[in-house]
């Protein structure tokens, strides 16, 4: 069962990556979100990101945030060549936040689980 959980984690934030580049670079991506619910959006998409990276790569929280930070990075980089997008500091920043903020619950539920 838990190897089955930890596959379908890691098949999902695959699909999350996919989605963020493909669909990403789509038309309707411009503007899909505005000012100040953009920053929300990151923040909920990374934190989704790196909830189901840290189950998929066995519970390690430094490995997901690493790939969650990265991730973060290629998109805001991506979005440099992308018409009607802009790459941001303050996007990139939200992206970190809500993987940290996931991967600090992760922590804090294993501490009081051990405690």
């Amino acid at each position: 069962m838990a190897d089955t959980v930890r596959k379908l984690s890691a098949a999902a934030a695959s699909v999350l990556v996919l989605a963020l580049f493909v669909l990403g670079s789509k038309p309707v991506a411009e503007g899909l979100f505005s000012a100040p619910w953009d920053k929300l959006a990151h923040l909920l998409y990374f934190a989704l990101f790196a909830g189901l990276l840290h189950v998929g790569l066995g519970r390690t929280r430094r490995s997901a945030l690493v790939g969650a930070v990265l991730l973060g990075m290629a998109d805001e980089i991506n979005q440099i060549w992308l018409p009607g997008r802009s790459a941001s500091v303050g996007d990139f920043l939200a992206d970190a936040l809500g993987a940290a903020l996931v991967l600090s619950i992760a922590w804090y539920i294993a501490y009081r689980r051990t405690a």
